[in-house]
């Protein structure tokens, strides 16, 4: 019995050692099982492209650079290579940093690194790059790549949508990269569709470099004569695009202010839409005014700008010496709602659009009842008073005497291409509106070019071509901490003088010499656009 016992407890212990053994062996497979699934994957990808934006000419604005970058996967045969192969450019702390992560990780390299293992490059298109051109024109984007200002923001639907390289691996259920399975890349389409403009790339780089050489603040508008096509347009300071938090904190110079499309105060650049609504009225423009340093209107003295006074005066003579008695005398004799309509055909008083949601400001024209008082349309009379525009609309302004008195809005789209070839769905045309007889217009014209080309020493007279217009220096009514009034220089003009292909409008904000900063920055940009160098 004892031993029938013994060989049964015997049986029980063998049966329970099976059983141990295959719970065993069903937990491990089961563990397996969980591991399996649990495996995934892990996808990197570089900043996606967006669509291009061209110059007239279909050169690209954006999307000139390119920066390469590997993913890696942080294993024993890479480990050697992400620290000493010269290829790598990030600093060895972040990719210290990178590694101990125990994931795959993004890093910049100079050239391919396909050649290691587990690694696989990828190609990042650069926005902006290290020269960026019109960033105050092209605008930027913010770090979720939509566009916030300028063309970027206008054209951001038609921009967007674009992907970008990028690359999966396959990790265990730790999180580690499986050492066999070859990472899966994608790569992006390349972008060709977008927005062509009518600048000139070569024409805003000459105005970008000179300008921001001549003008601490300031901007300047270079538009194609007749047309109305912005060629080049800057402001200054400008803006990196690619690190927009540093001119938002520059809270002096403002650089993301785009003063090309903002109103300022502007002088006597307005004199000749004076002489062209006198012209219009039949008022005479007198050829022996003598201006005696100042004029009196009611109890208001206004003082030209030689305050010893320029004698006997014709048209001509009043233009280039900027005689302000001699305009506010004519400025008397005219109708205020005439002298208003006049601007308003200009252009002044109304924002210039350039694309939905792009525009330059309406800048300020005072009412007909403000100009009812004498005081205030002597102002006027010489660009002053509760008077303010932009260098865009002096550019159309100026852009009416060279053209027969035909006012054209200008214009910055040239339409958008499918292609990247050419345009395939033009924009509109502006369409031009008669501001004046073209008898008007040329006789304005013939006094802005004695202007320029009857003195010799003229800051704005270029050395190589003729040219016409007109400076201004505009008072503000603010002053600095010294108590000297802050003013505003300006030269608005144009060239060849005989047959214009070109009205440049310039602005210097807090002008220190006034209009000379203006004109001088004008002449220095045309000399930069004619001169050919003589043929060896």
């Amino acid at each position: 019995m004892k031993k029938r016992m013994i060989r049964i407890f015997c049986l029980f212990c063998g049966l329970f050692c099976m059983v141990f053994v295959r719970t065993g062996s069903l937990s491990t497979d089961l563990s397996l099982e969980a591991v399996s699934a649990r495996q995934s994957s892990k996808t990197l990808s570089v900043t996606p492209t967006r669509g291009m934006i061209y110059d007239t000419k279909m050169r690209p604005l954006v999307n000139n650079e390119q920066q390469l970058f590997a993913a890696v996967a942080p294993c024993d045969q890479n480990k050697e290579a992400v620290w000493s192969d010269g290829r790598f450019l990030s600093d060895a702390a972040t990719r210290a940093e990178q590694w101990s992560n125990g994931t795959p990780f993004l890093t910049p390299v100079s050239d391919s690194v396909d050649d290691l293992v587990q690694t696989a490059t990828l190609t990042q298109t650069v926005r902006y790059g290290t020269q960026s051109c019109a960033p105050h024109i092209i605008g930027y984007v913010n770090r979720d790549g939509v566009g916030m200002t300028g063309i970027e923001q206008a054209y951001d639907e038609l921009l967007s949508g674009y992907g970008a390289d990028s690359v999966s691996f396959t990790l265990d259920a730790r999180g580690n990269p499986i050492l066999g399975i070859l990472p899966d890349r994608t790569l992006s389409e390349e972008a060709v569709e977008g927005v062509v403009l009518t600048i000139d790339r070569r024409l805003q780089t000459i105005v970008e470099e000179v300008g921001s050489r001549m003008l601490t603040k300031g901007a300047v508008v270079l538009m194609e004569a007749g047309t109305g096509k912005l060629r080049a347009c800057a402001s200054f300071p400008t803006f990196d695009p690619n690190n927009v938090e540093d001119a938002m904190a520059d809270e002096e110079g403002a650089p993301l202010l785009n003063r090309a499309f903002s109103s300022y105060s502007v002088g006597s650049t307005f004199k000749s839409a004076v002489a062209a609504a006198a012209l219009t009225q039949g008022v005479l423009l007198p050829a022996d005014f003598c201006c005696t340093g100042s004029i009196t209107v009611g109890d208001t003295v206004f003082h030209c700008f030689h305050r010893e006074g320029q004698g006997v005066l014709d048209f001509q003579n009043a233009m280039a010496g900027s005689c302000n008695p001699y305009f506010i005398s004519i400025g008397q004799q005219l109708s205020p709602y005439g002298l208003r309509a006049m601007a308003e055909d200009l252009s002044f008083g109304k924002p210039t659009v350039f694309a939905p949601g792009f525009s330059s400001d309406d800048g300020t024209l005072p009412a007909v009842q403000t100009l009812e008082n004498k005081g205030q349309l002597a102002n006027f009379s010489f660009g002053q008073g509760q008077f303010a525009a932009t260098p865009v609309q002096l550019a159309q302004m100026m852009n009416a005497f060279v053209s027969g008195g035909a006012m054209t809005p200008a214009s910055l789209v040239e339409g958008t291409t499918v292609s990247g070839k050419l345009v395939d769905t033009p924009a509109d045309d502006p369409v031009p509106t008669q501001a004046m007889r073209k008898e008007t217009a040329d006789a304005v014209k013939e006094a802005l070019v004695y202007t320029v080309m009857g003195v010799e020493s003229h800051a704005a007279r270029p050395k190589v071509v003729s040219a016409g217009g007109k400076t201004g220096t505009a008072q503000t009514g603010r002053f600095h901490e010294n108590g000297e009034e802050i003013v505003e220089g300006w030269f608005v003009g144009f060239f060849p003088a005989e047959n214009p292909s070109y009205v440049m409008a310039v602005l210097c904000e807090d002008a220190e010499n006034g209009a000379k900063d203006a004109s001088n920055t004008f002449r220095e940009i045309v000399d930069q656009m004619t001169y050919r160098p003589p043929q060896e």
